[in-house]
């Protein structure tokens, strides 16, 4: 899928067009949640892979439409928010559509309840806050990273163990994911080399072996080496992100999306503390990568590359 999409997406007007027919097919995908919120009956059961029953979870129904789950499809309208709003300052016809599919992907989040999404959008926002300082943005780095440094030196618990404490939709497993990391690093012996299996994880005493960190199932599924080797997909891709959006200092519109481009990666990695990916959502990881990359080849050798 990412070679395919570097091949697809050529130059930011092939990038803009996908995020404009992205933000219309939100408005069908709104109405299906909204509709399946409504009922709590899912229409797309009527195609398999999905139940006819939408779950409930703490008296909340956690509408999924045609995603694998509901924590997946929060996730997926979540990085795409980002986006739609960099085209607010987008020149031509279309911008009310894409202000309009900003509005629709919250919708769709609401419709999910499940906290990793919504903690998505939080992200979001801050990414979007980080825009208006991003002169300071080696600084602030800093200072989170100095900040959660001295969080886990002066806490009782590692600074991990605050993912327990976010509790913002009712049913939250905050706990489960904050143990999850706690027991990977526990067992640090057992995956380093090579990953491990699925029974070597059972026996951390995982709940059901549930693996909710796309991270820990990177190392996982390949020990220190798979790991470090995705962490550095995710680093190069926001050094690409920086390139862009100094390179387009003159143009709003290329700007901002250069910067949503970074706060949607951003959101992913947000996402991956709460969820192992699956499903459909893979292809939207791959396309942010593969624009990221396009865009930055564009930029760096112009349109006779």
């Amino acid at each position: 899928m990412y070679f395919l999409f570097r091949c697809l997406v050529k130059n930011w007007l092939d990038a803009d067009r996908i995020i404009l027919g992205l933000a219309w097919i939100s408005i069908p995908v709104m109405g299906a949640f909204v509709l399946e919120q409504l009922t709590g009956r899912n229409i797309f059961s009527t195609f398999g892979g999905v139940p006819e029953i939408t779950m409930v979870r703490e008296g909340r129904l956690r509408c999924q439409g045609a995603f694998s789950h509901p924590i997946i499809a929060g996730c997926f309208w979540a990085s795409l928010l980002p986006l739609f709003a960099a085209c607010w300052w987008r020149p031509g016809p279309h911008k009310r559509t894409l202000v309009f599919g900003l509005f629709t992907g919250m919708v769709i989040v609401l419709c999910c309840a499940s906290s990793t999404p919504v903690v998505g959008v939080m992200a979001a926002m801050a990414g979007g806050v980080a825009f208006y300082l991003r002169n300071y943005l080696r600084s602030i780095r800093w200072g989170i990273f100095l900040s959660l440094v001295s969080l886990h030196i002066v806490m009782k618990g590692p600074v991990w163990s605050l993912i327990a404490r976010i509790r913002i939709v009712g049913g939250s497993t905050g706990w489960h994911r904050s143990n999850l990391i706690q027991e990977a690093v526990n067992h640090f012996g057992d995956w380093m080399l090579w990953g491990c299996s699925a029974d070597a994880v059972l026996k951390w005493g995982i709940f059901k072996g549930d693996v909710t960190n796309q991270f820990i199932l990177e190392a996982i599924n390949g020990g220190l080496v798979t790991l470090s080797c995705f962490i550095a997909i995710i680093v190069l891709a926001f050094r690409e992100v920086g390139f862009l959006w100094h390179s387009k200092l003159h143009n709003r519109y290329l700007l901002a999306l250069s910067w949503a481009l970074g706060v949607s990666l951003f959101v992913h990695c947000i996402n991956f503390l709460g969820v192992a990916y699956f499903g459909q959502i893979f292809l939207l990881w791959y396309l942010l990568l593969a624009i990221i990359g396009s865009l930055s080849s564009y930029t760096r050798l112009g349109p006779g590359r």
